[in-house]
């Protein structure tokens, strides 16, 4: 499910919803099915402010990312869309 060496990013598939479990070293790549379309996550790099995210998706679904200390929750449209998950800004953060 994983591209990376040393990263673990475990996928729960729940009814247009989307929960990436995302830890250690990145860049790490995964892929899954949600509501019969095709989604590629991609963490490329942590910039020391973020992780720089970049989606690909067949159609739109909710993605929530779980980092060690930090959950992210986005809306994703369809298409190719780039996130930087910004460790200060709390506008899309739930604390864990």
């Amino acid at each position: 499910m994983t591209d990376g060496q040393d990263a673990v990013a475990e996928l729960v598939v729940e009814e247009g919803r989307v929960v990436w479990r995302l830890r250690g070293e990145l860049p790490v790549v995964a892929r899954a099915t949600v509501d019969g379309q095709g989604i590629t996550l991609a963490a490329e790099r942590d910039t020391g402010g973020g992780v720089l995210l970049v989606v690909e998706a067949e159609g739109p679904f909710d993605l929530e990312v779980e980092t060690e200390f930090t959950t992210f929750v986005e809306q994703v449209p369809a298409g190719r869309t780039r996130y930087l998950l910004t460790y200060l800004d709390r506008t899309d953060v739930r604390q864990v």
